[in-house]
């Protein structure tokens, strides 16, 4: 919409949507979904409307207008950076929102400056992360950058591979090495149908469903009562403690068993729940229904949980 209001000086809601249902990328919006996102664009300043006619607002030029638009029309994004301050407010310095996406408060530890820091708190919206000087022995965690994630069809092959006993006939001498360790390490325990594994004060529950059903496992467990719970491909973790609802202590996993579990309204207290990472420049121009749904439909895999969760492995915990 911008474009077109850029190119042609001014447009008619019409006229646009004579031409956007055709660019495939947009050909299952419905014309109810255009007139609420226009009508939403016009309320904010990002379409100014007169006469029936639709122009760019003083909104979307300040956003996108530097540089003779260049920021509308440039495919790639400036990654956003987060300022990294002490608990007095003293700046440390930045991270790219790649790497705080992986952050985990209160858990997560990451070297910066030549020292290491703990998360104290991530505050997505003003783009701080507030960190204290980790304790001694707290080994610094890197993280990954999000999204990378590997579908379930992936993951269930590398659980095969573990499980397994093939010889694939291509890997170096060292590969094998490392395959034949982890076969050793986890092999039988995956046979025998076990998927938990207690480590250093935490619970890593290897899913192997990929990385958006984890990553909507994550945020199931969490509206559960799990606390600290960060995923990557192979599965969830979280901390130790007592999942607690009500005052009550009660069991998660017992609760991922029960169809009732899977229900509309964990559904929307999932999305509801998802921190507000910015995955297009475009984003912020959209009513906040819409962005949710988006970043839902990027990160998350509700449907493809549902029917894992349903039919996940025995919950045995080693």
């Amino acid at each position: 919409m911008l474009a077109l209001t850029l190119a042609q000086g001014a447009t008619t809601p019409e006229a646009a949507w004579d031409v956007l249902p055709r660019v495939p990328g947009l050909a299952g919006i419905s014309r109810a979904e255009f007139d609420v996102v226009i009508g939403h664009m016009v309320a904010e300043g990002y379409l100014g409307a007169e006469g029936g006619r639709l122009a760019m607002g003083e909104k979307a030029e300040r956003a996108y207008g530097r540089k003779n638009f260049m920021e509308l029309y440039a495919v790639f994004c400036t990654p956003e950076l987060y300022s990294v301050v002490t608990m007095s407010g003293r700046e440390l310095g930045s991270l790219q929102q790649g790497f705080v996406d992986r952050l985990v408060e209160e858990a997560t530890c990451f070297l910066l400056g030549g020292r290491p820091w703990l998360v104290e708190m991530v505050n997505h919206k003003d783009r701080r992360v507030r960190v204290i000087a980790a304790p001694r022995g707290r080994n610094p965690s890197w993280g990954r950058y999000l999204p990378m994630f590997l579908g379930s069809e992936a993951c269930g092959a590398v659980r095969e591979a573990l499980v397994g006993t093939a010889d694939y006939g291509y890997p170096y001498a060292s590969a094998w090495e490392v395959l034949e360790e982890c076969r050793a390490d986890q092999g039988e325990m995956l046979r025998s149908g076990v998927s938990m594994r207690l480590e250093s004060g935490s619970t890593f529950w290897q899913t192997f469903a990929g990385g958006r059903i984890n990553q909507t496992l994550t945020h199931v467990l969490m509206a559960l009562g799990c606390e600290k719970v960060v995923a990557d491909n192979f599965g969830p973790r979280w901390m130790n403690v007592s999942a607690k609802r009500g005052g009550e202590p009660f069991d998660p996993l017992e609760e991922l068993r029960r169809p009732e579990t899977w229900s509309e309204e964990m559904q929307t207290a999932v999305e509801a729940a998802l921190p507000p990472y910015r995955l297009s420049k475009f984003q912020r121009a959209l009513q906040n229904r819409a962005q949710r749904e988006m970043l839902a439909g990027y990160l998350l895999d509700l449907a493809g949980m549902r029917r894992w969760g349903l039919s996940a492995p025995g919950l045995e915990v080693a």
